[in-house]
């Protein structure tokens, strides 16, 4: 094996971070998701704005969109159990968000970026809001990466598959036994 393993037993501090980290990843979507929820046609428009969907799946992602954001933002603040997969989660979605705005920044189309509302004046697709994305991105990963790996029994752990299941399975080697009356 390369490499020392992950510790598994993080001290206080670094769980303390990642948990911080955490909440301020899942308050900023659950903040996108409710402006967007709020307003979904004007959602859609932003969508469309970016001119990088077909209609079709421009309404596809203005309906997922809002609704992965929430569950997102309201698992990373009210599950604990759950942070670890939904900041891996949230950090590929706001790094996914940050390369499709510099791709329309790099396309010279000047729109908002339509994270937190529709107004171009707020929002504009620029070195903040491709910055805010990846900061979000790189907060995610870091808070990741502080919290703990959670104690699950391996598949492959030969007793804790025994004490699972009641019935053991006949070895490969051995014929079953059977009982001639």
């Amino acid at each position: 094996m390369t490499g020392s393993p992950r510790n598994t037993e993080p001290n206080n501090l670094s769980r303390y971070v990642g948990s911080m980290l955490s909440l301020c990843s899942g308050l900023v979507l659950v903040r996108s998701a409710m402006f967007h929820l709020g307003n979904p046609f004007g959602f859609l428009a932003t969508v469309y704005s970016y001119e990088i969907l077909p209609t079709w799946a421009g309404v596809i992602v203005a309906a997922v969109l809002p609704a992965t954001q929430l569950v997102l933002g309201l698992m990373l603040v009210l599950f604990p159990q759950h942070r670890r997969a939904s900041l891996k989660l949230s950090g590929v979605l706001f790094l996914l968000l940050a390369v499709v705005q510099i791709v329309t920044l790099v396309r010279g189309l000047n729109i908002t970026c339509g994270c937190f509302g529709p107004s171009i004046e707020d929002n504009p697709i620029g070195p903040y809001s491709i910055g805010l994305a990846f900061v979000c991105c790189v907060v995610s990963f870091i808070g990741n990466r502080l919290l703990p790996v959670e104690d699950t029994p391996s598949t492959n752990d030969a007793s804790s598959c025994a004490n699972s299941n009641p019935r053991t399975p006949t070895p490969p080697n051995s014929a079953p036994s059977a009982t001639v009356d």
